[in-house]
């Protein structure tokens, strides 16, 4: 079986990960990475699927935000994710991300 009919059968299992949370700040609802770990895992093991993150670049800078001046980090990412089946058979996907955090989690 091809890991592309692998992953089908994952994203059948799984189905959508709703917006369950919600963020308070700027008022908008989000679906947590925890969320998505938590519905997605299960059918990985089920299936066999293994993924080994691999970082290609990482940028990391302090910058001030707001009318505060608040320090924050400010991070960017390029990730490699090969995802490999039962069979051997493996699929690669490069994402680029970016994020900000005024304390410890902006990777």
């Amino acid at each position: 079986m091809t890991i592309q009919q692998t992953l089908n059968d994952v994203m059948n299992d799984v189905g959508a990960v709703a917006k369950k949370e919600r963020n308070t700040h700027q008022n908008f609802q989000f679906r947590g990475i925890d969320a998505v770990i938590n519905a997605v895992s299960p059918a990985f093991r089920e299936h066999g699927i293994v993924v080994l993150p691999r970082v290609i670049s990482h940028d990391y800078q302090q910058i001030e935000i707001g009318q505060k001046r608040t320090p924050s980090g400010h991070v960017t990412l390029m990730v490699e994710y090969t995802f490999t089946n039962r069979d051997g058979d493996s699929l690669t996907a490069t994402v680029v991300a970016e994020s900000m955090d005024s304390g410890d989690k902006a990777t």
